[in-house]
């Protein structure tokens, strides 16, 4: 996934209503959670959509290539896909097709992805790439509306990349990444950017150098290295953890490079050239809210809804959307209430958010999420948020994103006149008297000064 570079590439909304409809919606969803609301009155703005639970691959470490997940092979088909989409599009930003296994081994992919196509949606799409493609299906991935293609390669030979990538042909991976980029620079396309996202583990740390040649050689747009997660105590026949490996930069590639140099938004203008700050947080900031349960969902291809993508086994699931439940029947049903009221008053529950298996996911999962929407957002929502910050955010974010955060501080009293926006927020109609408060608390905020 391209999770490092993402507050540098994500383009902005192009439809200036859709962008109004979604930011308005962000800035709900930042207020519930800063809040601890059991009831959530905006929709998730970054989702997960599992296309298949089935992988050709055998992977130690994957629930699905080691055959641990408890759920069964299936693959998700464009109905139940489009219930999910239609109901959450207006409001999301980012789509993550990607899960359990191999999206590619859904035939119908393509069309999945294309029914969010210019809905303001920036779909990614995570995939091991180890499969026979012809040129058409190439196209197709290529022309479907997909934002980044990031293909899973964890070494730059074929004898480290197979010791974790189980039943994979490194010479195929390769070759499909070198044909995406040609046939992409030959559509004449900016998107998708092709990721090359390597998980950096002992046996294949050595590579690292080799690797940002060869990144280069392909030409793709993004080079991302990430610490492969391996146990504690695995032995030397198993694939084992990094020792001290130099990751520097953990992120690059050209498009990363002009990322860093867009002026479109007016925080971007304030932050180019800046670093992101991020040196680490304190542990006691963390774990005292979970992101998760107001900003995110995980859709399965049989239909359930998870709270996160962390756990992947059918019954931690809160629910199944069909032609009879929709996504807002289960967004606030009992177990997301239940799992928000552990956080809101200290709840006991049987739910797996109370035995989550990665605790820092709560905090770190939409930090550059938050940081790419942010940099993208018109001056009004940065008028709204830079005159209360502790309104929006925890001391946690201020940790995770400072750059971004103390930018807006700075900028507080050199943003608006804001009077469009006020008149927009006045047309709103909101779907409850706890929503019309909010966004009428928004709209007082932009009056502040005005």
């Amino acid at each position: 996934m391209a999770c490092l570079s993402l507050p540098h590439v994500l383009p902005r909304v192009e439809d200036p209503d859709l962008e109004f409809h979604k930011y308005v919606n962000f800035l709900l969803s930042l207020m519930a959670r800063r809040a601890r609301e059991e009831v959530v009155e905006s929709n998730p703005f970054e989702v997960t959509i599992d296309p298949s639970t089935i992988c050709q691959l055998e992977c130690p470490y994957c629930e699905v290539g080691n055959g641990q997940i408890r759920r069964d092979r299936a693959l998700l088909d464009v109905a139940t896909h489009r219930l999910f989409v239609d109901a959450l599009a207006d409001n999301m930003f980012v789509a993550w097709y990607f899960s359990t296994g191999e999206p590619l081994i859904n035939r119908r992919f393509t069309e999945l992805v294309a029914a969010g196509r210019g809905r303001g949606i920036f779909s990614i799409v995570s995939t091991n790439l180890s499969l026979r493609l012809s040129d058409s299906r190439l196209r197709d991935l290529l022309t479907c509306g997909l934002g980044v293609i990031c293909v899973s390669l964890d070494g730059a030979t074929p004898g480290t990349y197979v010791r974790y990538r189980a039943g994979g042909d490194f010479s195929l991976v390769v070759e499909n990444m070198a044909r995406l980029v040609k046939q992409r620079n030959a559509l004449g396309l900016t998107f998708p950017l092709v990721e090359w996202r390597f998980l950096v583990f002992r046996h294949n740390q050595h590579e690292i150098p080799r690797a940002r040649g060869l990144a280069r050689e392909l030409g793709v747009d993004l080079l991302e290295f990430f610490p492969g997660n391996a146990p504690p105590d695995a032995g030397p026949a198993q694939v084992q953890r990094a020792v001290s490996a130099d990751l520097t930069p953990a992120a690059s590639g050209p498009a990363l490079d002009r990322g860093r140099a867009r002026a479109d938004t007016i925080l971007r203008r304030l932050l180019r050239g800046a670093g992101d700050g991020f040196r680490g947080v304190r542990t006691e900031l963390m774990g005292h809210k979970c992101d998760w349960l107001y900003f995110g969902a995980t859709l399965f291809p049989n239909g359930s809804v998870g709270p996160c993508c962390v756990s992947n086994h059918e019954p931690d699931d809160f629910g199944r959307i069909d032609r009879h439940t929709t996504f807002s029947n289960i967004w606030n049903n009992d177990n997301f209430r239940e799992a928000r009221a552990m956080f809101a008053r200290s709840a006991g529950s049987k739910l797996i958010c109370a035995r989550c298996p990665l605790p820092a996911a709560r905090d770190y999962q939409f930090r550059t999420t938050l940081q790419a929407i942010l940099r993208n957002a018109p001056g009004w929502v940065l008028g709204v948020l830079s005159r209360d910050l502790d309104r929006f955010f925890f001391d946690v974010d201020f940790a995770m994103s400072p750059t971004e955060l103390e930018a807006l501080r700075r900028a507080s009293l050199e943003l608006g006149p804001f009077d469009d926006a006020i008149e927009r927020l006045a047309s709103v109609t909101p779907e409850s008297p706890a929503a019309e408060r909010r966004i009428a608390s928004l709209r007082r905020s932009l009056l502040v000064g005005a």
